[in-house]
């Protein structure tokens, strides 16, 4: 439903420009990119949405992490943070390649092939204290940290170490708050991926074995011992993806000889084939979003890179990705959208770097519900609820005026259908305003 306001309300602004924006579509109304225009210049392989002040004003920040140099032109050594509209780094970053992410207990953990930042040492775990990267604890894996979950009380690290500090793991562990704990023994292989599943985590990787049994590809950790899932995957399984009881994995191959494609789903009973083979390549990333099943690895077919479910068929995603070596390796939900990271260009002919963002539910919720009242200080402002009116407009003049970009900042021009429009630049101007004035005129 449209939404109108009175023009002689609104300084600056005349009833031609609230006209125009009442007769323009909503922007939201399909999947859309809308972003980054500019993002690291190296490799992105983690992904994860935080938000770096906890209840605070702040708003959810997407961190991404891999090998780079810079990220939106300013430095950020192999971790990265992007708030929205512009990207920063963190400290001195890290000195080798970022290959995990998670939050646990608020705080932001890193895992990877490195061993510090700057001149402190962390081994290949560290965490964010807010203003520097330090080492988890004193106890360290002795081998790179490929995954990590949590699930609020306990952080689980998997990769292909073999020890934290003394205490024998085989390639994955736990920390319950003070102290490391080995989980039965570990696998024989690499872990690539840990997910948590209600009482259970899962585990993927490159294993054939996890606590002393035959666990081909995958294994679930519940009741304190790994479980078989059936006889098994191939022993080349980099992605997780959870939806109600059932379990979705994808690799290399999804059973021997790849029949029956890259993707399996585990009903609790029997594996069961997920769409058409994914051709010539590797899933490296699963995730749910907005109903939809996506892909993210470095196959060619029937699309290059991303695909997303479409009844039982794999299909494109919004004219595809392109440039560099063509790959994602990463998803993530961030802000109601999905983030993919990887090695690409352009995101359905858009410029990107590495990162790109798809919009397939309107944004955050609703883009032009900002707040519950217009009146500073009081109850519900700057909180949206879920309803447009005159109060969401004048909070954007207001915030507009005052040059809130982390707010105000919403296009880099404001022509429908042109390259940048809904992308934030990190530029504040008119075409910014107008676009409010379009999406406000459109409602939700």
């Amino acid at each position: 439903m449209a939404r109108s306001v009175r023009a002689d309300r609104v300084p600056g602004i005349g009833l031609a420009a609230l006209a125009m924006a009442a007769v323009q579509p909503s922007a939201w109304a399909q999947c859309q990119w809308v972003g980054p225009a500019n993002g690291p210049n190296g490799g992105v392989a983690a992904m994860v949405a935080w938000d770096p002040d906890g209840p605070g004003p702040m708003q959810e920040a997407l961190v991404v992490g891999g090998i780079f140099a810079a990220a939106g032109g300013l430095p950020a050594s192999n971790v990265a943070m992007w708030n929205g509209s512009s990207w920063s780094g963190f400290g001195s970053g890290l000195n080798g390649e970022v290959r995990a992410l998670a939050v646990h207990q608020g705080q932001l953990i890193a895992g990877g092939r490195f061993t510090g930042s700057g001149a402190t040492t962390t081994g290949p775990l560290a965490r964010w204290t807010g203003s520097a990267w330090v080492e988890f604890d004193a106890a360290r894996p002795n081998g790179d940290v490929l995954a990590l979950a949590s699930n609020g009380t306990t952080l689980y690290a998997g990769g292909a170490f073999q020890r934290v500090g003394t205490l024998d793991t085989g390639r994955v562990a736990s920390w319950n708050g003070s102290a490391w704990g080995a989980m039965g023994g570990g696998m024989d292989a690499n872990v690539q991926a840990l997910m948590v599943g209600g009482a259970s985590v899962y585990a993927a990787g490159l294993f054939a074995t996890a606590g002393g049994q035959a666990a081909s590809g995958v294994a679930e950790w519940v009741g304190g011992a790994w479980v078989p899932l059936g006889s098994g995957l191939e022993q080349s399984m980099y992605a997780l993806a959870r939806s109600g009881t059932d379990l979705y994995v994808g690799g290399i191959e999804a059973v021997p000889g790849g029949a029956e494609g890259r993707v399996r789903r585990w009903t609790g009973s029997a594996w069961t084939p997920v769409g058409e083979a994914l051709v010539d390549g590797t899933v490296r990333s699963l995730a749910w979003y907005n109903g939809s099943l996506y892909a993210a690895g470095t196959f060619d077919s029937p699309a290059a890179a991303l695909v997303r479910l479409n009844g039982a068929a794999w299909e494109g995603v919004e004219g595809g990705l392109s440039g560099d070596a063509q790959n994602a390796v990463a998803l993530a939900p961030f802000r109601g959208w999905l983030a993919i990271g990887g090695n690409f260009l352009s995101a359905g002919g858009q410029t990107v770097r590495r990162v790109a963002i798809l919009d397939c539910a309107g944004g955050p919720s609703c883009v032009p519900d900002l707040t519950t009242g217009a009146v500073p200080g009081q109850p519900g402002y700057g909180v949206a609820n879920g309803v447009v009116n005159n109060d969401d407009f004048f909070y954007y003049l207001a915030q507009f005026a005052g040059g809130n970009a982390a707010v105000c900042d919403l296009t880099t021009g404001a022509v429908p259908g042109q390259p940048g429009y809904g992308v934030p630049n990190g530029v504040l101007n008119n075409d910014d305003f107008f676009y409010y004035l379009i999406v406000f005129a459109a409602g939700c």
